[in-house]
């Protein structure tokens, strides 16, 4: 997956990077979301098992039909 590849993940699913944040660390701290925005913004690459957790991530809320980002 490269940088490209995650901003069209994240718009495709209306997230915003604070939620991958969120998704994956359980927290949005300015550390959290320095380190999706360097994955974002190509500084570094994209961990090899994030994809994989982004494929079931989709799966999970298209099956349940839920999000996980309720108001």
């Amino acid at each position: 997956m490269k940088s490209t590849d995650l901003k069209n993940f994240l718009s495709k699913n209306k997230m915003s990077q604070g939620d991958l944040c969120r998704l994956i660390y359980k927290s949005s701290t300015i550390n959290d979301r320095n380190i999706v925005s360097r994955w974002c913004n190509g500084v570094s690459k994209v961990p090899r098992w994030l994809p994989n957790f982004l494929k079931i991530y989709e799966r999970l809320t298209k099956k349940n039909q839920i999000d996980l980002f309720e108001d």
